[in-house]
């Protein structure tokens, strides 16, 4: 209960006025910047942001999924936290526009710190002959938090410090303009998918977008400086006044880059990705094999404690699926797309054929009426829920 209490008062729960999350998506909107959606895969794509922040996530979400194996380290972890100024706090201080985030932050996390405290004393008194290995976990988490931090403070003063590649800088010219592209370039087309569907995919489409660009008609690479695109921007052209004369230098420096059909650093990221999900997934089978033939009974243990084996999850899921498809295969519809009506008619069907064939009772009944009725009130009077 300490630890419910003490996570919906750092979310800022019931709180009276703008709560935090409130106050962080008006800080993030009024950046100019609209993210994708949290759990989406453009989310992690969003060329702008440092991978050491994605690092730091991943720790974060890791560490969530097994409250009760590693506790003592999410205690210390968020001891960290509650101690520790925000990320953007520490990068940019003086943001006028994030300054009330910034205070209310604060005030969260120093009113959470005594009750943290006494919830960490609370759980070493539990364990009198473990509290100093039990607090070594802690300081562990404490660290941690404080090592991840100061990583993501200096991968991203590194970015700010790095000008961008004429590439970077024409993905985000394009990511900045979607919003108001989308909607006025259907009729448009790069290897046969329309504008608006190339726009609709950014970020994670940065580079393909790039190279398929660069494979029309818009780009002359024997003289980028007469390239269609540019034409496009001219005084007489059709897009004449959408881009101000910077975003108009970002696109000729990206023509005059070389225009390579893909850098270096995307090439050898997608390498890195494809080699670590084979990787993954040859790791994954070898530890799947244990459970493969184990009866019910003996994987049940392991599911009640998933968390300590989570290489199982696969196994289970892979149970469940199985089933499902055995279930499907003997036990099919009686037609093909199911629906309420059809289904309602179904039972009405059934419904005729036994009203259909009822025959009333012939011959003399073997038990008098009595005893019948007596027999039909005994078997309804039992209890069975």
């Amino acid at each position: 209960m300490q630890l419910m209490s003490l996570n919906l008062q750092l979310a800022g729960a019931g709180c009276e006025g703008t709560n935090i999350q409130q106050l962080y998506r008006a800080l993030i909107l009024t950046s100019g910047h609209e993210p994708p959606v949290l759990h989406s895969y453009d989310y992690s794509q969003q060329p702008e942001v440092v991978p050491e922040v994605y690092d730091f996530a991943v720790v974060q979400l890791a560490l969530t999924r097994f409250p009760r194996v590693l506790l003592p380290e999410i205690l210390g972890f968020t001891l960290a936290y509650c101690q520790t100024p925000t990320l953007l706090e520490v990068c940019f201080p003086h943001q006028q526009q994030a300054l009330p985030f910034f205070k209310l932050h604060r005030q969260l996390a120093e009113s959470q710190l005594q009750p943290l405290r006494s919830c960490i004393l609370n759980y070493l008194g539990l364990f009198p002959e473990q509290q100093q290995p039990l607090w070594q976990r802690v300081q562990k988490g404490f660290w941690l938090y404080q090592r991840q931090m100061q990583i993501c403070r200096d991968g991203l003063q590194k970015k700010m410090a790095t000008p961008r590649t004429a590439r970077q800088a024409m993905v985000q010219l394009l990511l900045d303009k979607a919003p108001v592209a989308i909607g006025h370039h259907q009729k448009v087309q790069l290897q046969g998918k329309t504008l608006d569907l190339w726009f609709a995919g950014l970020p994670a489409n940065g580079n393909e977008f790039l190279l398929a660009l660069t494979q029309s008609e818009y780009v002359n690479k024997k003289s980028p400086q007469h390239s269609r695109l540019l034409v496009l921007f001219d005084f007489k052209g059709p897009m004449f006044g959408v881009l101000d004369q910077s975003e108009i230098d970002i696109i000729k420096n990206w023509l005059n880059s070389g225009l390579e059909e893909g850098s270096p650093e995307a090439i050898e990221e997608q390498q890195k990705i494809v080699v670590s999900n084979n990787n993954l997934a040859s790791v994954s089978r070898q530890l799947q094999k244990k459970y493969v033939n184990l009866s019910n009974r003996e994987l049940y243990y392991y599911l009640v404690n998933a968390d300590l084996f989570p290489d199982v999850l696969p196994v289970a899921q892979a149970k469940v699926r199985n089933r499902l498809r055995a279930r499907a295969l003997f036990n099919p519809l009686p037609f093909k797309h199911y629906s309420h009506q059809q289904f309602d008619a179904y039972i009405d069907t059934i419904y005729q054929q036994e009203i259909s064939a009822y025959q009333p009772l012939q011959g003399k009944p073997k038990i008098s009426r009595d005893a019948y009725i007596w027999g039909a009130g005994a078997d309804s009077s039992y209890d069975f829920d």
